[in-house]
């Protein structure tokens, strides 16, 4: 296998405002030497072959892709799931299945040893395994600073209300010192080479281009772009 290589284990938590960046970050930390396992729920897994096709899960020789259970019971495959029932579902039941596809992958022969786990910050399972298992985390925060801060004050802001603050960086680094603030993640990928990447894909929805045509006819600076995010559904009347 030649020199071995650091193995990151990438979990993102399972919906995809925080699946996409915990992708960005995966394809940078490839670009440096890393061997990635990406680390899906079986729900979302399904839904992207179902959308993309088997190629969308093949990944590349050091780059691959595996799913564990959310631990929600059987829906309606194209279904939006429950936020607040996947947040609670996670943190009671991924924690064992984690750790039976760490021990598979660390008595593969074929696969370098896992030797850091980054971890979505709601996806406390990511830092109990390593802690288990003796390897370094990592939690990635998707949120801003601010919100993050909030998580941070959240029992005292319950009590209190929310307050002013500033240099908001400057606050949670004298709270968590080993923090640091990455990204643009999407601007950062787009320096990777594309021939590389491009077999890597974090949607598991299908998506319709169909109104780029229209978009191409509008003059500039005459179109307003918002976002809902993936759980909102908006019913349009004409």
């Amino acid at each position: 296998m030649g020199s071995i290589k650091s193995h990151a284990v990438c979990l993102p938590f399972p919906a995809q405002g925080h699946i996409n960046p915990m992708m960005q970050l995966a394809k940078l930390l490839h670009s440096r030497g890393f061997y990635i396992t990406f680390v899906n729920s079986e729900f979302n897994h399904r839904r992207l072959i179902r959308s993309r096709g088997e190629e969308a899960v093949k990944g590349l020789p050091d780059f691959r892709f595996e799913a564990i259970p959310d631990g929600l019971p059987p829906s309606d495959s194209d279904a939006t799931q429950c936020i607040t029932a996947l947040c609670d579902s996670t943190r009671k039941n991924c924690l064992a299945p984690f750790l039976e596809l760490l021990s598979k992958l660390n008595s593969s022969p074929q696969l370098p040893s896992v030797t850091c786990i980054v971890c979505d910050g709601n996806m406390n399972c990511g830092n109990k395994a390593a802690q288990l298992i003796g390897v370094p985390y990592v939690q990635l925060w998707t949120s801003s600073t601010a919100s993050f801060l909030g998580f941070l004050h959240y029992k005292e802001l319950a009590q209190r209300g929310i307050v002013p603050f500033k240099e908001v960086l400057q606050v949670i680094a004298s709270k968590s010192p080993d923090i640091y603030a990455i990204g643009p993640l999407t601007s950062l990928s787009r320096n990777l080479l594309e021939i590389q990447h491009n077999s890597l894909n974090s949607s598991p929805w299908k998506e319709d281009t169909s109104c780029i045509e229209w978009l191409n006819t509008m003059k500039p600076r005459t179109v307003v772009y918002v976002n809902y995010g993936s759980v909102a559904m908006i019913l349009t009347e004409y």
